[in-house]
């Protein structure tokens, strides 16, 4: 009498591969996102606290008014998602306070809603308040009547200036569009250097205007003397 086969024992299904789908970082460290927009927010503060030295009350209103808009933005648009509110990691923080050193607060109220830019003498663009401009344009006149036109450097001059002058509207953050002929007179493509100088803004091509700091800081002592003798 045959015994009876012994049953193979049945092999356990394989388990299908499981792909693990995660966001980058992958290496972690102790390095968190609050630890990290506080660190940054902290960068900031020397920048910040020149600014209200030097603009004053406008400076801190521009601050305050971006930091509570970033806080409050935050705030209910994570109430209204059903989402945790993460206030204190410091995102919002941070991203108000970018918003507010975006352009200071005393060169954005002077500004007014429309600008002038002209080329400049050098290889840079002068940018003037309307109000600046018109005082611009009476200096620029020979006399309450403006017989300018009687004199020929002076007409050469004025050609430069007003006839390629360029009216550009501010728009309701600051920025401006440079007219692309303007843009290309001094050779500006992806960054620009800005320099406030007085009554105007000057804007430089980045090269240009390094070459332009090396050269003032070379002859920056016989310059001084060469102005103290003028006035004397």
């Amino acid at each position: 009498m045959e015994a009876p086969a012994k049953e193979q024992p049945k092999e356990k299904p394989k388990e299908p591969h499981k792909l693990i789908v995660s966001i980058g970082p992958h290496m972690h460290d102790e390095e968190n996102t609050a630890k990290i927009m506080w660190t940054v927010s902290g960068a900031l503060l020397p920048a910040t606290l020149m600014s209200v030295y030097f603009f004053g009350m406008p400076a801190v209103m521009v601050i305050l008014v971006s930091l509570i808009s970033a806080l409050i933005s935050e705030a209910v648009t994570q109430k209204m998602l059903k989402k945790p509110v993460t206030l204190s990691d410091g995102s919002a923080f941070l991203t108000g306070l970018l918003l507010a050193m975006n352009l200071p607060a005393k060169f954005r109220k002077e500004l007014g809603k429309k600008i002038i830019i002209t080329p400049g003498l050098g290889n840079c663009l002068f940018i003037f308040t309307s109000k600046e401009w018109e005082k611009v344009s009476l200096k620029l006149s020979s006399s309450e009547t403006d017989l300018s036109f009687l004199k020929a450097d002076q007409r050469s001059f004025n050609r430069y200036m007003f006839g390629r002058a360029a009216e550009v509207e501010v728009d309701s953050i600051g920025r401006i569009l440079l007219p692309d002929f303007l843009k290309d007179r001094i050779g500006l493509k992806n960054s620009a250097a800005i320099v406030g100088v007085r009554d105007r803004v000057e804007v430089w091509n980045e090269d240009a205007w390094r070459e332009q700091k090396e050269i003032v800081e070379k002859l920056s002592e016989q310059l001084a003397e060469k102005l103290a003798n003028d006035r004397q």
